[in-house]
């Protein structure tokens, strides 16, 4: 488990791929077994570990060992106790097989892809390419992952964890943080490629892919927004958009960017989020994401929108932003944008929010409030991978969850049981016993008797 430079890329492809094909062949309740070995001694001695993820995510040691090292070992004892019941073989029900198949016996089997590159994020430098890297080792690969700039730290430590529980050599390697090192490795051959990060890097990612046809589970940016039906409780939906806004210092893909409420209610959330926001602490934003708050703040100023609080500081950082009366065609709306900014939108209806939502580009998640059955109806309307009731964020810390999204913010799934199958590939068996099926040795019968079969099987119920 080194680090590999850039010049290497052939040699580290070669060494997984050997490797990989031993550790497949293991039962996945062994595989799973060396992998849970990392669980007990990080939570009894995480300072290792915890040092150079707080380092590398430029956040305070509580929020990490909360948000980055407990969900990580909460997947990992999810992979020991459910992913040999996920990923064994299934025998589907002979009771819909049809006739004429008789005797046909059939085996749906999950196999590893082989070698899985993981491209990690910066926000969540260990939990998010943790949980990856557990699940793709559960399921039979080798993997190759390439941290975010800054970021190799907690991905060697992890590493390194692995490697005292018994994880063979070869099976996991930290490549450089260079972007290169994607790109090169692309070029010595991987069979599944796991990106987190923008829609924009999505794209250049699915673009380097096309040639090989090499498939990718993309979990990309979000603009996720909290509804708040007519009797969800004002306190309620201002403690949820502001821990949406500010967590991680407003870093995180389904954090709250807009807030739909009733208009006869508006001007009085307005009021609870501009009072709590009154002493908030100003952040540094990187240039490029810096330009983008000022132009979503100035397009929604130009449609209409007030400034209710925050905006940049004479420093050049960025104040926690509360935007009124933002319009629904915004730019807010249909921005992935990585800073505390939240927009406050004003509805007649639900279904204006609803439809607002579905054109957006980015459909990750949402959250709705209010009584539960009204909530889950509005729910199930939503166009989003993940909907969140009474509650937000919470889709990222389940490890029992699939964290998806739809349209511009990517495809597949990770985490969760849907993310161990991800993955796989799916291979199906069918079989007879005998060697000499009537078919394979007889004229098909003529036309008048595939018209009555048609009849007795599907023209009377």
């Amino acid at each position: 488990m080194t680090d590999r430079c850039l010049p290497d890329a052939g040699a580290v492809a070669a060494s997984a791929r050997k490797a990989q094909a031993a550790w497949a062949a293991r039962a996945v309740a062994e595989r799973t077994r060396i992998l849970d070995r990392i669980r007990r001694p990080i939570a009894r001695a995480p300072e290792a570990l915890l040092i150079a993820t707080a380092k590398a995510a430029e956040r305070p040691r509580n929020e990490t060992l909360a948000s980055e090292i407990l969900p990580l070992l909460d997947a990992c004892r999810f992979l020991r106790r459910r992913a040999h019941r996920i990923l064994r073989d299934r025998h589907p029900s002979r009771r819909l097989r049809p006739l004429w198949l008789a005797g046909l016996g059939l085996r749906i089997r999950r196999e590893p892809w082989g070698i899985v590159l993981i491209i990690a994020p910066g926000n969540y430098p260990l939990f998010l390419p943790g949980v990856q890297i557990l699940q793709a080792l559960a399921a039979g690969n080798a993997v190759l992952v390439k941290p975010a700039p800054g970021c190799a730290g907690p991905m060697k430590e992890l590493a390194v964890r692995l490697d005292e529980a018994g994880l063979p050599d070869g099976l996991l390697t930290v490549l450089d943080e260079d972007p290169k090192a994607a790109s090169t490795i692309l070029d010595a051959g991987v069979d599944h490629v796991v990106l987190t990060g923008s829609a924009t890097t999505g794209r250049a990612v699915l673009a380097a892919l096309a040639p090989s046809v090499t498939p990718a589970t993309l979990e990309l940016s979000g603009c996720d927004a909290l509804i708040a039906l007519p009797e969800a409780g004002i306190e309620a939906v201002a403690d949820a958009a502001l821990f949406g806004l500010l967590l991680n210092r407003g870093r995180v893909c389904v954090g709250v960017r807009h807030v739909w409420i009733d208009r006869a209610r508006a001007a009085a959330l307005e009021r609870t989020l501009t009072g709590r926001l009154g002493a908030a602490e100003p952040v540094a934003l990187p240039p490029a994401v810096a330009r983008s708050a000022q132009a979503v703040i100035a397009d929604a100023l130009a449609r209409g929108g007030r400034l209710a609080t925050g905006g940049f500081a004479e420093d050049g950082r960025l104040r926690p932003t509360v935007l009124a009366d933002v319009a629904p065609d915004a730019l807010l709306l249909r921005s992935d944008l990585f800073a505390p900014v939240l927009g406050l939108c004003g509805y007649d209806d639900t279904a204006q929010a609803v439809d607002t939502i579905a054109r957006g580009p980015y459909r990750l998640g949402a959250s709705v409030f209010g009584p539960r059955r009204a909530a889950e109806a509005v729910a199930d309307r939503l166009d989003v991978g993940m909907v969140t009731i009474n509650d937000v964020i919470v889709p990222g810390a389940d490890p029992r969850l699939p964290f998806a999204g739809r349209g511009a913010s990517g495809h597949g799934a990770t985490r969760g049981a849907d993310g161990l199958l991800g993955m796989t590939r799916v291979k199906a068996i069918a079989s007879r016993r005998s060697q000499r099926s009537a078919h394979l040795r007889r004229r098909s019968p003529p036309e008048r008797v595939w018209r009555f079969v048609l009849r007795l099987l599907h023209g009377y119920r």
